[in-house]
């Protein structure tokens, strides 16, 4: 399968995961939501032990690996507790601005040079996706005071940075060094889940807020561990095919394909705007994958 089979199979899935987080969250704690998320994300990994090919795993990798789930939990948990107290439609725009803040770290770290075509490409998806969340919302001025109000912004701005550097490794990961996906999934979420775990019991409410996460919504949580663990293989063997400018760019569609589940995209209000958004992402798939 050719890499933005994957990158848009990625997207797809990552917007169901938000829908679900965004519901999860309002009844559960970001920290027990995420220690629990991550607990079981390493539980429906297990299975892949049988048929992994460890002969690339060495102290090297698993030091990379161990970084990269450092990233990755930071990542996660700051979006969640922003996800809390902030509109998702505040902060998706924000989210946005991933493919370039990637491609940026990809071309310093990894010498990574997008021709101009798909950095067209990656412009017309930015502000398409910006357009898209604006109007299936509130207005540009209603976001931009809930940007800079919220104490939490600081914690979406930092996401981007620690994004962009998990995107840099997981990239040398699998490209670099050629290790086997599965394996750097099952690696990547033992040592998430110990984070979290951890974590959990410093600052969250331990063992007995993951068991009330599980209560109140073990069901969400399992759907969105099992998704979750899809999107992130997905991903990686997108990663295997492309510049990772490109594959951020094809996954922010995901505001897209969450905008048409939730069903936004068939309401009559700001038509117009929905169709322009929609038109500008199209044309930036087109003309990062033609």
């Amino acid at each position: 399968m050719p890499w933005y089979f994957y990158a848009f199979l990625t997207a797809v899935i990552i917007s169901l995961v938000s829908i679900i987080e965004k519901k999860v969250l309002v009844k559960v704690h970001s920290t027990s939501f995420s220690a629990t998320l991550a607990v079981l994300n390493f539980v429906f990994s297990l299975p892949f032990i049988f048929i992994i090919d460890f002969s690339k795993i060495n102290r090297f990798s698993l030091l990379i690996i161990l970084v990269s789930a450092f990233f990755a939990s930071l990542t996660f948990l700051f979006i969640a507790k922003a996800m809390r107290t902030m509109e998702i439609s505040t902060i998706s725009p924000i989210l946005a601005l991933n493919p370039g803040v990637s491609a940026l770290a990809a071309l310093v770290f990894l010498g990574e040079r997008l021709d101009e075509k798909a950095v067209i490409g990656i412009l017309f998806m930015i502000v398409g996706s910006y357009v898209l969340m604006l109007a299936a919302n509130h207005g540009f001025k209603h976001h931009i005071r809930e940007f800079l109000r919220n104490k939490e912004t600081v914690l979406v701005l930092l996401t981007l940075i620690f994004y962009a550097f998990g995107s840099v490794i997981d990239k040398f990961l699998v490209s670099g060094l050629k290790i086997d996906p599965l394996a750097y999934l099952f690696f990547v979420h033992m040592f998430i889940a110990v984070i979290f775990v951890f974590e959990a019991g410093e600052w969250g409410r331990g063992l007995r807020g993951m068991n009330e996460a599980l209560k109140i919504a073990g069901a969400e949580i399992t759907v969105a561990s099992l998704l979750t663990v899809a999107y992130r293989y997905f991903e990686l063997l997108a990663f295997q095919g492309a510049y990772i400018g490109l594959v951020s760019a094809i996954k922010r569609s995901s505001s897209f394909f969450t905008t048409i589940i939730g069903g936004e995209m068939f309401h009559e209000d700001k038509l117009v705007m929905k169709s322009v958004a929609s038109t500008l992402i199209i044309l930036g798939c087109l003309f990062i994958v033609l």
